[in-house]
């Protein structure tokens, strides 16, 4: 009886780890999830990260200090196009929004620590773009090469 015990718990121990590997193969190598952008608030108080799932759907997953804020509807998964997919702080360095194919598509306030509506995420507005010399570029642009 003994051994029939253990080997039934050897056998289901088997399985059992099968099974997890197959798990980790389908979650880590079939549906991958990659970041896609870490941005800092101004003040670097605060860090918005955007999250890429390419599976049977594409989705998009906001986490703001760690925690997730938003996941995305699903998008057809085309390869073919540019999602265009960023985060931007809004003036005030207190909204971040999510804007996909250059359509805001989600904002979060972290002040109030809430998702905004439709209205008030189209109301959201953002800082100038940088100047150049803020991006620390340290070569040469080709329009500046060719003349």
């Amino acid at each position: 009886m003994k051994k029939i015990t253990k080997i039934l718990l050897f056998v289901l121990g088997a399985i059992l780890i099968w099974h997890l590997f197959g798990f980790i193969y389908i979650v880590f190598f079939m549906f991958p999830v990659r970041t896609v952008q870490t941005l800092y608030s101004p003040d670097g108080k605060h860090k918005a990260v955007l999250k890429r799932m390419d599976s049977i759907d594409l989705n998009f997953t906001v986490k703001v200090d760690g925690t997730k804020v938003y996941t995305s509807p699903d998008f057809a998964p085309n390869k073919k196009v540019d999602f265009q997919e960023r985060l931007v702080w809004d003036k005030t360095g207190t909204v971040v929004v999510l804007d996909v194919t250059g359509r805001r598509l989600f904002g979060f306030d972290i002040k109030n620590q809430k998702s905004l509506s439709d209205t008030e995420l189209m109301l959201v507005e953002y800082p100038p773009e940088p100047n150049q010399w803020e991006y620390g570029f340290e070569g040469v642009w080709p329009e500046n090469r060719i003349k």
